[in-house]
């Protein structure tokens, strides 16, 4: 083993909808790891499997479509669009699809301030809001 480089195995399992949660300090690698998962950094080696199919050769946008994706923390928002275009930029990339307007009330529900919101940017808003 070279003690001048990372070794890493990561063995994530996730059955039915359950939800897997990454732990760890500062500098620990959870990030980079995400990274991995979704296709945004190359992994040096091993297999990528998502709802069995292998994942190593789809790019990220590919992989969001069918669920697995990287939401960095911060305010991922696009400032210049819309509080209304960010919210479509977001149905659009999900892989389970109501209508539009059934997504919109689920969030509104959730956030009733988006529906105040909508037609303004999404930079003009405060950073809780964002």
């Amino acid at each position: 083993m070279d003690p001048s480089r990372r070794y890493a195995i990561a063995v994530l399992c996730c059955i039915g909808g359950g939800m897997v949660t990454i732990v760890g300090a500062n500098g620990a690698g959870k990030s980079t790891v995400m990274r991995a998962l979704s296709n945004l950094i190359p992994h040096q080696g091993g297999a990528i499997r998502y709802l069995g199919a292998a994942t190593t050769a789809l790019p990220p946008h590919a992989l969001a479509r069918a669920g697995l994706l990287h939401v960095p923390e911060g305010r991922g928002v696009l400032g210049r669009l819309m509080v209304l275009e960010n919210l479509r930029v977001a149905y659009d990339v999900r892989p389970f699809k109501e209508s539009f307007e059934a997504a919109l009330d689920a969030v509104y529900s959730r956030f009733p301030r988006l529906r105040e919101r909508a037609a303004q940017r999404a930079g003009f808003m405060s950073g809780g809001e964002q």
